[in-house]
């Protein structure tokens, strides 16, 4: 595999794009080969710094090492990225309550809530949607009676 782990190093020193990486450090932490995966995805990530599956790599990478302060840093990162975009569930969920999918509004807000729980548009997006809603009766068409 020595022939191998020079290529992909010669590739990885490049800095290919972060598919790229993320296909040959796996490809490496699945034969063992932690300290690739540590010396290079560190360096990918300053390029694709939200690449959460490159960063659970790294971080599983620098548990098997015992680097365990590194792999909590690692995992405390990719959490703060998704804390960041979790806005974005309730942008979701307003569009799918406008669109009159509300089990899927109710869904994203779920998810949006466990981190805002104190958002309280939110709350209240969500109470309005968990209401039974009655259905809209038309008012019958009033008729004119023949004399």
């Amino acid at each position: 595999m020595s022939e191998n782990n020079d290529l992909f190093e010669e590739i990885l020193a490049l800095e290919p794009c972060s598919t790229t990486t993320r296909l040959l450090l796996t490809r490496l932490a699945a034969d063992g080969q932690y300290d690739y995966v540590v010396k290079y995805g560190p360096k990918a990530l300053r390029s694709n710094p939200h690449d959460l599956k490159l960063m659970k790599l790294v971080a599983e990478a620098y548990e098997k090492m015992g680097f365990m302060g590194h792999a909590q840093d690692m995992l405390e990162r990719a959490c703060s990225s998704i804390e960041k975009f979790s806005v974005l569930f309730k942008d979701l969920a307003s569009l799918y309550a406008k669109t009159k999918h509300s089990e899927k509004a109710i869904e994203c807000l779920g998810k949006y809530l466990a981190h805002h729980p104190n958002d309280p548009e939110a709350k209240a997006l969500l109470d309005t949607l968990q209401t039974p809603q009655e259905p809209e009766i038309p008012e019958p068409p009033e008729r004119e009676f023949a004399q």
